[in-house]
């Protein structure tokens, strides 16, 4: 195990815990669009998903949550 990932990774929660409720609503919508990305280019199941929605690649950081379709 690599404590010292562990230790900065801990350090980030308690960081991040403190944020007000603008900043963490940023970084939550950050995360998941880089989230999104990595579905994209990782996930053939994915990709096929947005794709037959609609959905490209450009329009991962900008198309409202809303218009992604729902998974299960």
């Amino acid at each position: 195990m690599n404590y010292v990932k562990t230790l900065l990774d801990l350090y980030r929660l308690k960081r991040q815990a403190k944020l007000d409720a603008k900043r963490m609503r940023v970084l939550q919508e950050k995360k998941l669009r880089t989230m999104l990305h990595y579905a994209w280019e990782n996930s053939a199941y994915y990709k096929r998903t947005f794709e037959a929605a609609g959905i490209t690649e450009e329009q991962l950081d900008d198309l409202p949550l809303s218009c992604f379709p729902t998974i299960d």
